[in-house]
């Protein structure tokens, strides 16, 4: 999965981060997230989902 999403913010940001460490200095897991579910056609559903996980697993 790291790879995966590694290789859609390279898609999304044109940016090559090596690792999801150095992705996680620049970008929110929040906003990476975000990136990849619009990547996937799942747009506007990051806060819902997140909320779902959240009341799912306290």
């Amino acid at each position: 999965m790291e790879q995966e999403l590694l290789e859609m913010l390279q898609e999304t940001t044109g940016k090559d981060f090596g690792s999801l460490e150095a992705a996680l200095e620049e970008y929110t897991g929040r906003e990476i997230f975000g990136m990849w579910l619009e990547n996937e056609g799942m747009i506007g559903y990051t806060e819902t989902i997140l909320d779902a996980v959240k009341l799912l697993n306290p």
